[in-house]
């Protein structure tokens, strides 16, 4: 289940979606019976946010099953960015402090995982400010995201050109 959500996570990035349904479509058989419905929304998910389908995410996403802690946190921070993009900043707010609440009551993530959550969390308050007071100073910030260990990287980038 593992290296599925990474190849999803990885050949999503990369835009090869093809490439992405013909390895499901060939492999569905392997993966366990009761993961493989999940498997496939996992994909729909990035798929479409990394197409710019920020609803059509957010459909998929509240049909996950989330019984894997991972899956979990994923799911949370990807929900956090596709409220940024559809500027739904009330729904932004309540997930950042669900997430906030996750990350603190749940001890079967690692600390690792915390770390880089706690840090995606502290870029995102920080780019949704930036959004709404333009005082914030975007190279610093940009030098920041660059130095940080984060799966949303280059979408962190990406907005940062928008406000420049």
């Amino acid at each position: 289940m593992v290296l599925s959500r990474n190849i999803i996570l990885i050949a999503t990035e990369l835009h090869e979606f093809l490439w992405c349904e013909n390895f499901l479509s060939s492999n569905i058989n392997r993966f366990h019976p009761d993961y493989r419905d999940n498997i496939m929304k996992f994909y729909n998910v990035f798929k479409n946010f990394n197409e710019g389908k920020f609803e059509k995410s957010l459909e998929y996403l509240s049909c996950m099953k989330n019984d894997d802690i991972f899956n979990k946190n994923y799911m949370k921070e990807l929900a956090i960015i596709n409220y940024f993009e559809l500027k739904y900043f009330d729904l932004l707010n309540e997930q950042i402090d669900s997430y906030k609440k996750f990350l603190i009551n749940n001890d079967m993530l690692p600390d690792t995982y915390k770390i880089q959550s706690k840090t995606f969390l502290d870029f995102i308050i920080q780019l949704f400010k930036a959004a709404s007071d333009k005082k914030t100073d975007l190279k610093l910030f940009k030098r920041e995201i660059n130095e940080a260990n984060l799966i949303y990287k280059k979408w962190f980038l990406k907005k940062l050109e928008e406000l420049q």
